[in-house]
């Protein structure tokens, strides 16, 4: 990619978890409420259901980055496990990673998931596996999270939105059906989905 503030990502949110590290050049992350910019090196993580988009900024040098998405079950062991129960907290929203890693250490790790993909070979889905594990050892043994109270009304909201779409993929959906389900008003749940999602109901499963 070159600059020029060209979004690279589109507004949106998804059950997985996301690793993405900038390989070269620089952007602009919103994540939730929170916007900061990346430049080479950085690893951005996002958190199940979280909104964000990203833009790349204009710079002089091409912008090129590895991202992955994984459902964090992928890497839970027995239920004792202290990285099963990380997970289990993470998907339910009650820890949050941060956003921002800069951690040389980590953005080696998700560099080697690259060329492990990369590759293929007989395997591959272990050594994956495995190097995740490592990532979510160093994300713990440095803090790099939240421990979050509550669940805020609005993960509630774009989570109770996103589990109506998945288990309606095959359908034709509508904002009024949808709102109707969840148990709001039409013109309401549209307010709310125009303010979290940053697009109409319409726009965002239509895209």
């Amino acid at each position: 990619f070159n600059g020029g503030n060209l979004q690279f990502t589109h507004i949106h949110n998804h059950y997985d978890f996301e690793i993405l590290i900038i390989k070269s050049g620089n952007a602009r992350f919103n994540i939730g409420d929170t916007s900061f910019c990346a430049q080479s090196n950085d690893v951005i993580l996002v958190n199940p259901y979280e909104v964000h988009s990203a833009f790349v900024l204009s710079n002089d040098v091409p912008f090129s980055y590895f991202c992955i998405t994984f459902d964090l079950a992928a890497i839970m062991t027995s239920e004792l496990h202290p990285a099963t129960k990380l997970c289990q907290k993470t998907v339910a929203g009650l820890v949050k990673f941060h956003h921002l890693i800069k951690n040389t250490a980590i953005a080696s790790l998700v560099l080697e998931v690259e060329h492990i993909f990369a590759e293929k070979r007989k395997g591959w889905e272990f050594f994956v596996t495995s190097k995740l594990l490592e990532i979510f050892g160093h994300l713990y043994e440095n803090e790099n999270y939240s421990i979050i109270p509550e669940i805020s009304k609005n993960d509630c909201f774009t989570r109770k939105v996103y589990e109506y779409l998945q288990s309606n993929l095959t359908k034709k959906v509508t904002s009024s059906r949808a709102a109707e389900t969840l148990g709001y008003s039409n013109s309401y749940f549209c307010r709310l989905f125009k303010k979290h999602f940053g697009q109409t109901f319409e726009e965002y499963v239509n895209f």
